[in-house]
């Protein structure tokens, strides 16, 4: 599912479930000089309330958000029909972001170990 197909899936999500997709499998990030690219993913999805369930998901993703094996992203479902899914991009965390993070987490363990 591409962005546009992202756009009509929301579009016809009834009954929206949040939920977690786990990243089983990534498409790697190949040399690109866009701003994103086809991403394509196996996921475990747990909608809130309903069965998990794996499924493989193709999409558009921003270079700057790319997943990686074994992240946890959000999600919203359709309770009657969970082929209708939207990843929620938005709430992902940018590699900037992400980096800032790391450092800052970084650097708190690192004063940690400082004070014993």
């Amino acid at each position: 599912m591409g962005f546009v197909g992202d756009l009509i899936g929301r579009m016809r999500i009834s009954d929206p479930v949040p939920g977690r997709a786990e990243i089983v499998a990534c498409s790697p990030l190949t040399e690109n000089s866009g701003t994103s690219a086809n991403c394509r993913m196996t996921l475990v999805v747990r909608p809130e309330g309903m069965e998990p369930f794996a499924r493989d998901y193709h999409c558009q993703v921003k270079l700057n958000r790319w997943p990686r094996n074994g992240q946890s992203l959000p999600v919203t479902v359709d309770r009657d029909n969970p082929k209708r899914m939207k990843i929620e991009w938005g709430r992902i965390p940018t590699a900037k972001e992400r980096a800032r993070d790391a450092a800052r987490a970084r650097v708190g363990a690192l004063r940690g170990l400082a004070d014993r």
